[in-house]
């Protein structure tokens, strides 16, 4: 399966059940807080060394893709609000971001430079119902181990005494650059 775990032994009494799994360490890096999250709470999770098996390959990845800012600067909520829509976002209005810092997880596949910045423009007329505030979703913290889960080859986690963020490790036009070259190599 996608953490590369064995089913050792099942066993269901009234309205609990316990699974016990052979599973390589790496593949739950991660894995509490997802587990916490389907199972509402519920679930009790316990892990134990149990010896060293032999390599089982690669764990499956994160294949979303990320929303990267363009700009540095605070993060308006009349930038944020459109760009809820196209994913999970990792901000909040107000918080400071910089050029290749990933604010959030695409709903595609692929990566969307986004700017977080945009300030709304000011006009001398005002319409009923225009100025309507933004209602945004609380963002998606995560841990350091959900960092490292989530991140792909061409990230790095940022850690600092307030905050753990993500960036991507090129600037856009690196990354644009790259991506034309593998296209042309591919077509070679």
């Amino acid at each position: 399966a996608k953490r590369k775990a064995d089913l050792v032994s099942y066993d269901q009494t009234d309205a609990r059940s316990k699974l016990v799994f052979k599973i390589p360490f790496r593949a739950l890096l991660g894995y509490r807080a997802e587990f916490t999250q389907d199972t509402r709470g519920d679930g009790i999770i316990h892990s134990m060394f149990d010896g060293y098996i032999p390599y089982k390959g690669a764990i499956d990845r994160n294949e979303k893709g990320a929303l990267i800012s363009l700009e540095s600067g605070k993060a308006t909520a009349h930038a944020l609000g459109p760009l809820e829509s196209r994913g999970r976002l990792f901000i909040e209005p107000g918080e400071l971001v910089y050029p290749g810092m990933v604010i959030g997880e695409s709903a595609r596949g692929s990566d969307l430079d986004v700017n977080a910045c945009k300030e709304k423009e000011l006009t001398n007329v005002r319409a009923a119902g225009k100025d309507d505030k933004v209602k945004l979703a609380p963002p998606v913290r995560m841990s350091i181990e959900q960092c490292i889960t989530y991140v792909r080859d061409d990230e790095l986690i940022e850690i600092t005494p307030k905050r753990v963020s993500i960036r991507k490790m090129h600037d856009a036009k690196e990354r644009k650059r790259r991506a034309r070259d593998a296209k042309n190599a591919k077509n070679r």
